[in-house]
């Protein structure tokens, strides 16, 4: 009888939470669990299993890694007139943020 892998059991628990509050901490920490868990199901040969909760786990945590960065993104993108408006009202020119 295979025993679950532990690390696996947490990369999932870690995917879920980073998917249902948006973490990029979790998800982080999910991405390192999962990668873990899967070697060290690897290299049981058979006594563990839980490869497809850690695949869940890095699943999530991918995903929600990739969303945290796009939002990131889009709130820099967004901003950016607002960065460029604040500055102009401090130092009166754009030039030296472009350089």
């Amino acid at each position: 009888m295979a025993v679950r892998n532990s690390s696996a059991r947490l990369s999932m628990l870690l995917g879920i939470v980073s998917f249902l509050g948006g973490l990029i901490f979790t998800a982080i920490a999910a991405i390192i669990l999962g990668h873990l868990a899967l070697r060290q199901i690897r290299s049981s040969k058979g006594k563990q299993d839980g490869a497809n909760m850690a695949a869940i786990g890095l699943g999530l945590g991918y995903t929600m890694s990739i969303v945290c960065l796009l939002v990131v993104g889009f709130i820099i993108f967004a901003g950016w007139d607002i960065w460029v408006y604040l500055w102009k009202l401090n130092f009166g020119s754009v030039l030296p943020l472009l350089f």
